[in-house]
């Protein structure tokens, strides 16, 4: 691989078997993506995608195989902000609750824009059920939710953002899903939805700031029309799709 390119070298990596293979089978995964392959003249392999299981034996120190795995897992989910647009307390006390089944909820902090919920009330069910950071922003909803979503854009952590409406229905597991495609299945994610509606959408963070959200036209279709110009690998799942990788 040359080193001008952005990949990993596998030479340290803990995981590289004698027989210069991958334990846990991640090279066959990145080929199977599309990925690039390459060995050094130690026939040390390379691939053409950063890594995310890559650990030097320092790392494994100390540790068992199931710890290793359990390490792994821990330091690889994914991680960002869960957006909240909540217009009852019932509703949004439910969402919360729902979310709290997710092994790894506190990876992510809480923005929750809000009307018609006394303020006294929100931080008695957010201090109450938020295990995270939160932050709680009374609306009048006169503008697009897209707006007021993008008006907090400053308080997302770096990696994902889900955005859920507490009045509708979600999958529960919707966290865990996009994590599986991320790091099971190696697969690149920039966007998920349904027809492009806010609800139980994802966005990559960076990407969404970079441009201004669902504002004017949906995420989706910004990305689509981004890819059909350059014609780029598309990174835009919808949540069948995503459902798919996670029952395979």
């Amino acid at each position: 691989m040359d080193q001008a390119e952005l990949g990993t070298h596998c030479k340290e990596c803990f995981f590289l078997s004698e027989e210069k293979k991958c334990k846990h089978g991640i090279l066959d995964r990145f080929i199977e993506t599309g990925a690039k392959t390459n060995l050094d003249s130690e026939r040390n392999p390379s691939v053409s995608r950063i890594c995310q299981y890559e650990r030097d034996s320092e790392w494994a120190k100390n540790k068992t195989e199931e710890e290793q795995l359990s390490a792994l897992k821990e330091e690889m989910y994914i991680r960002g902000s869960i957006l909240l647009i909540a217009k009852n307390k019932e509703s949004l006390i439910e969402t919360i609750k729902k979310l709290n089944k997710q092994a790894f909820v506190t990876n992510f902090n809480f923005i929750i824009i809000y009307d018609n919920i006394k303020s006294s009330d929100m931080l008695e069910i957010c201090g109450n059920n938020i295990k995270s950071e939160y932050i709680c922003n009374k609306v009048t909803f006169f503008e697009s939710n897209a707006y007021y979503i993008y008006k907090n854009a400053k308080h997302f952590k770096n990696g994902f953002l889900f955005i859920l409406e507490c009045e509708k229905d979600f999958d529960d597991l919707l966290i865990d899903k996009v994590n599986n495609v991320i790091n099971n299945k190696l697969l690149r994610i920039l966007h998920v939805s349904n027809n492009a509606d806010l609800h139980e959408s994802v966005n990559m963070i960076h990407i969404y700031k970079w441009l201004k959200g669902d504002l004017q036209i949906p995420m989706r279709d910004k990305l689509r029309n981004i890819t059909n110009e350059e014609q780029t690998e598309s990174q835009i799942f919808t949540w069948k799709e995503v459902n798919e990788h996670y029952s395979n």
